[in-house]
């Protein structure tokens, strides 16, 4: 049904009509007019009475009641031509004409009631039909859900074959990788160790043999400040020999008084008593120094002995937590795998749980559209009955 932009009430319209029908038939009857008054314009009037009521009548009023109110007019028009007819019975013989006129209008109009009805109710689908085609709808879309319910299984069985594939793949890759992390960890961990001992080794080897080079230069300082000291002592003592012997021949030959030698000699031999006992405490402090060094000699090499044990002890230490290192290592290779597993997994079900919420939202929009369809034609056939 068409809508205007206003409405008009169809009992007053239908009244209206109803009125002027009946007036202008009387009008042709008095006026002797019945092509004009009596035909044309009642037509005229229920033309526009239809199409009046078709595009501008309220909601108030159905279809179906419309198309009875055309008709029951249409009815009306031909009562009235009756009557206005039944004026002219006396005059039969020659007002058949003007008869004959009435009644055909009275007809016509009928027959338009009659299409109108036809057109707006007998072609109108029924609560019946509306029911068949709302349960084959129902059935349909059951049908359709089902289906799209297998192909989500079907999709759902090839992702989580996917799935698993792209696990086991994803796992063999990280395994590999960390393999190789492993593997070149390791190995520079070796050469690392390896060059530290290396290292280690050279140092020491270096200090032993600068010690011993020390050790040896400091034996040969003191053997040459030996035999020096001793080729001194040899050369004083001979000197005082050869002077004693001169000394003793000069005196041999000469008369001196008793105490002119005591009185002469206490002065020299006093000097030569104070350079003898300078020459015993140089004797004696070189002596002290060379056994101060041999005992730092000795001290060096516990020092150097100790530290050999320490840098043998820190190699231990290294070698323990290179294999400390790698047992954390490979805990932390499984616990990755692990950690990669499981977040497969949880992608896998949110993935999953999406794809049946989805499903689930599908069926409802599905499920909703039917409830409000049949809800609708129910509604529709209610105020149809």
């Amino acid at each position: 049904m068409m809508q205007g932009n206003f409405s008009i009430q169809i009992q007053k319209l239908f009244l209206i009509t109803i009125i002027l029908k009946i007036g202008f038939s009387l009008a042709g009857f008095l006026q002797d007019d019945p092509w004009v008054l009596g035909f044309t314009i009642p037509l005229l009037i229920m033309a526009a009475y239809i199409a009046i009521g078709i595009k501008y009548r309220n909601n108030d009023v159905p279809d179906d009641k419309f198309a009875d109110s055309c008709y029951y007019l249409g009815f009306i028009f031909t009562i009235t031509s009756i009557i206005v007819c039944l004026f002219d019975l006396p005059n039969i013989g020659t007002e058949i004409n003007n008869i004959s006129i009435r009644f055909g209008a009275a007809m016509v109009s009928t027959v338009f009631g009659l299409i109108v009805r036809v057109y707006l109710v007998s072609f109108k689908r029924d609560a019946s039909d509306a029911i068949e085609d709302a349960e084959v709808a129902v059935i349909e879309a059951s049908n359709k859900f089902r289906e799209q319910l297998v192909i989500a299984f079907e999709k759902m069985c090839d992702f989580q074959s996917e799935a698993d594939k792209a696990i086991k793949a994803s796992v063999e890759r990280a395994n590999l990788q960390i393999e190789a992390l492993s593997k070149n960890h390791a190995d520079k961990l070796i050469s690392f160790f390896s060059d530290l001992t290396e290292q280690n080794r050279k140092t020491l080897t270096d200090a032993l043999s600068e010690i011993k080079t020390s050790s040896v230069r400091l034996s040969e300082s003191v053997d040459k400040y030996s035999n020096g000291m001793a080729w001194n002592l040899n050369n004083i003592q001979s000197r005082i020999d050869d002077f004693t012997q001169a000394v003793s021949s000069r005196l041999s030959t000469t008369t001196f008084p008793d105490d002119y030698f005591a009185k002469s000699l206490a002065n020299p031999l006093a000097q030569l008593n104070n350079s003898v006992n300078a020459i015993s405490l140089g004797v004696a402090k070189s002596a002290s120094e060379v056994d101060e060094a041999g005992k730092i000699l000795s001290s060096t090499l516990k020092t150097i002995r100790t530290k050999a044990i320490s840098t043998e002890t820190s190699l231990d230490k290294v070698v323990t937590l290179a294999n400390q290192q790698k047992s954390i290592l490979e805990v932390a290779q499984g616990q990755v795998s692990i950690y990669t597993e499981l977040s497969d997994l949880l992608k896998k079900i949110d993935q999953t749980l999406i794809q049946i919420t989805s499903a689930i939202n599908a069926s409802t929009h599905s499920s909703n559209f039917l409830a409000s369809r049949v809800d609708s034609i129910v509604s529709t056939e209610a105020k149809v009955s």
